[in-house]
C-alpha cells in the first residue's frame, strides 16, 4: 500500500467515524462516544505518521551513507 492509498484510507476512516459520531450525537448521550471515536482515530493517524516519518528518515540515512561511501571510495 503506497502513501496515497494510506492517506485516502485514513481520510475515509475519519469521515466514516465522524458520520457515525454525528448520528450517535443526535441520539441520546452520543457526545462521549463521538469524542472517543475521534480521539481513537486521531491516535491511529498519529501512529501511521510516525511510521511513515521513520521510514523516510531511514531512507534518507541510507542514501546519505551510500553517497558517503562513494565519495570515500574516490
Amino acid at each position: 500500500m503506497n502513501l496515497k492509498q494510506k492517506i485516502v484510507g485514513a481520510a475515509g476512516a475519519v469521515s466514516s467515524v465522524l458520520m457515525t459520531g454525528v448520528v450517535m450525537a443526535q441520539t441520546s448521550g452520543g457526545a462521549a462516544d463521538l469524542t472517543a471515536a475521534v480521539t481513537g482515530e486521531l491516535s491511529d493517524g498519529k501512529a501511521q505518521l510516525y511510521v511513515i516519518g521513520g521510514a523516510v528518515l531511514t531512507l534518507v540515512a541510507v542514501v546519505a551513507l551510500i553517497r558517503h561511501m562513494r565519495r570515500a571510495a574516490n
